[in-house]
């Protein structure tokens, strides 16, 4: 028997062990390839769920929405109907936490609070959809 021969008789279940491991192991190419497929998958999970929430909010109007005031909202009025700090109000507009609202900088959608000055523009249905308080008017809010 040769020496060739000798060594694979005596190594031939350390490779066959071997062989088998190695199904079981992920190449780093293959690692960041499924990355890549999770981040595409979870991003279309985002979607359905916005997509979701959005029906689910237009569901929720047993037969027709409250009647608003046509006053506009001021981030004033809108603290004092919700209950929460004007400042709360600005930042969640801003940063999206609280979809009641557009705020604008520059004539463009405001990214931070810092900078030039924003407009806020505040609607009442989005108001009434996300926290389900109804506005009826300076008045009404000052009762």
């Amino acid at each position: 028997m040769s020496a060739v021969d000798k060594y694979i008789k005596e190594n031939a279940e350390v490779h066959q062990f071997a062989s088998e491991i190695s199904n079981f192991l992920v190449s780093p190419e293959k690692i960041k390839e499924l990355a890549g497929e999770t981040s595409k998958v979870l991003a279309n999970a985002a979607q359905i769920y916005a997509f979701a929430s959005e029906i689910a909010r237009m569901l929720s109007y047993s037969g027709q929405p409250p009647e608003f005031s046509n006053e506009n909202m001021s981030v004033s009025d809108t603290s004092k109907l919700i209950g929460i700090p004007p400042s709360s109000i600005r930042a969640g507009i801003v940063y999206g936490w609280l979809p009641i609202g557009t705020a604008i900088q520059n004539n463009k959608p405001a990214k931070s609070l810092s900078g030039s000055r924003i407009t806020y523009i505040i609607s009442p249905r989005k108001v009434y959809e996300v926290t389900g308080h109804i506005w009826k008017g300076k008045e009404a809010l000052n009762k």
